[in-house]
């Protein structure tokens, strides 16, 4: 995140600070330029414009995107996207995984009943998706259906 932030930075000063003064520079030579130059320049140029524009657009759809992340329904769908994100959704997965693995497998030794076991899983699972499949498991369990039929083909977790 840092790294990004600091090449964001990087970027927006060169393009504000440093290819103005050689749009100068070379438009004192009058040499025609190459085709990509002039549009680097160019873009340079809008930017320099419109920047400040474009940056309060993009601050309000990143605030937009905060604030719906904190409804009920904003926070479901994040939870879905981070579970199928490319590479991050598979560490995401485990890590929730893993945790409420760990859960059960505390509270197996201590001698809880499995419906109750799973239960405390999901008390304890941070990710909303996962809550919803252990509870659907947990249900399917209590009936006394096959809870690893559910998890068949690796959609037990994705909504």
């Amino acid at each position: 995140m840092i790294v990004l932030v600091v090449a964001v930075v990087v970027i927006a000063v060169l393009v504000t600070f440093v290819l103005p003064a050689y749009t100068k520079l070379f438009a004192t030579f009058g040499a025609d330029l190459p085709t990509i130059t002039k549009i680097l320049m160019n873009g340079s140029d809008w930017a320099a414009k419109y920047g400040i524009y474009v940056m309060l657009i993009i601050l309000v759809a990143v605030m937009a995107g905060f604030m719906y992340t904190k409804t009920e329904k904003g926070a479901v769908r994040w939870d879905g996207i981070s579970l199928r994100m490319p590479v991050l959704g598979q560490i995401n997965l485990l890590n929730q995984l893993s945790y409420s693995s760990r859960i059960m497998a505390l509270l197996f030794r201590v001698g809880l009943r499995p419906p109750d076991v799973v239960s405390l899983a999901v008390d304890g699972s941070m990710n909303r998706v996962v809550k919803q499949s252990l509870l659907e498991v947990r249900e399917e369990m209590i009936r006394g259906e096959d809870c690893p039929g559910r998890c068949r083909g690796g959609r037990c977790f994705y909504h």
